[in-house]
Formats: C-alpha cells, structure tokens, sequence
C-alpha cells in the first residue's frame, strides 16, 4: 500500500515536472477521453516495441516504465503523438519522451521518437 502510494506521489511530482519543462513543445491538447484510444490500450501497445536509434532509444520491457502519458494530438491516418513520462528502474531515472505512434487499422505498426529528456528529480 505505501509502495502504490510513493509510485503514485511520484507520478504526481514528475507529471508537475514535466509540464514545467522549458521546451518548444505543447502541452497535450487532447484529453484522454477525447481519443478512440484509451491510455492504457496505448501502453499495453508499446510493450515489446523500441522507439529511436543508435544515441538515443527505449525499449518498452514493461507497463510500470511508463508511468504518465497523455495523447497530444491525433489524426486520421491512424497516427499519434503522445507525451510519455518513463522510468528507468535500473538506474532510477526518469525520462520526458514525444513518440508518434503508428497504427495500421487496430495494431501498433512503428513507434517514432521525436524528442527525449532526462529529468532531475530531487526528492
């Protein structure tokens, strides 16, 4: 109960954290209620899948790396751009990522990562 708690507060401090980068990107537009996509429809996608390339890249091993996402904007092709928080358990850093997602009809096709940043937490 205290562990769901703290993963929670951290949630919490890192979504704060986050919002107050200083980057061109935009704040998510969409809530998730306003997507055919449920964030948790998104996550359980992205298991198994690797965003970026050689410098920079993710593989999403688990549910629990990914900790806050938001659907930023969608289109008719069947593409998404989504904001994601991720937790790399191994060195217990936090990360800011922008990924488009393709989707062909129902399944992930691609993760593209446009943009990921190391966050400094200081708890």
């Amino acid at each position: 109960m205290i562990f769901r708690f703290t993963t929670l507060l951290i949630c919490f401090f890192i979504t704060i954290i986050a919002s107050s980068c200083t980057t061109q990107h935009s704040p998510p537009s969409f809530t998730p209620t306003d997507s055919p996509r449920s964030l948790n429809k998104i996550q359980l996608d992205l298991i198994g899948h690797t965003m970026g390339g050689r410098e920079k890249a993710w593989k999403f091993q688990s549910i629990d790396q990914i900790l806050v996402s938001s659907i930023d904007k969608n289109d008719d092709s069947g593409n998404y751009i989504v904001d994601l928080v991720l937790h790399d358990s191994r060195v217990n850093s936090f990360y800011f990522a922008k990924a488009v997602l393709h989707y062909d009809n129902i399944k992930l096709q691609s993760v593209g990562l446009l943009y990921i940043e190391k966050i400094e937490t200081k708890f």
